[in-house]
């Protein structure tokens, strides 16, 4: 299983939608189907909510950052724990109860991947990356520095073309 993380807050995710919207079509999407061994989350930080995009579940969701969006909006305002099909909100969670949430053989991210990408994907079957904007932040005692280079979309679409190239 791979999972993505954003982390993010609420008033970037309303200003950079258009990110949020192509990090959530990145991870998910693949060609003309869905990745059903992934899951694409958007972590709130600053009201500790966890939105998680299933692929093993999740409809109507095109390649298009509108499609995207409308589900992401809809999770955004609801009160449900389940707004839309294959989409999960848990609330007041830490990003440390993110990552126990998810039963993966590594956590991974830019800072932690190093120069050797490659090798840091190519032989994981269920990871966590988690990505985010510029900052840094700290998870189970692993600082996660977000570069400057890639946006966090263009990050998940390279982890993806590393790992579906290695499973060949």
């Amino acid at each position: 299983m791979r999972v993505f993380v954003l982390v993010t807050d609420m008033e970037s995710v309303y200003r950079r939608k258009g990110i949020a919207s192509r990090f959530v079509v990145s991870s998910l999407l693949i060609s003309r189907s869905v990745r059903k061994d992934a899951v694409s989350c958007i972590y709130l930080k600053d009201n500790r909510t966890l939105i998680s995009l299933y692929g093993s579940e999740i409809r109507q969701l095109r390649a298009d950052e509108a499609s995207a969006w409308g589900i992401i909006k809809k999770a955004l305002k609801s009160r449900h724990r389940r707004p839309h099909t294959g989409v999960f909100i848990d609330r007041d969670v830490s990003l440390r109860d993110v990552v126990k949430k998810f039963k993966v053989d590594k956590v991974l991210a830019r800072s932690n991947v190093g120069i050797d990408v490659m090798r840091a994907f190519s032989s994981l079957r269920a990871f966590m990356y988690i990505t985010g904007y510029l900052g840094s932040l700290e998870v189970d005692h692993m600082q996660v520095v977000f570069g400057e280079s890639m946006r966090p979309e263009q990050e998940v679409v390279v982890v993806n073309i590393i790992c579906d190239r290695s499973l060949r």
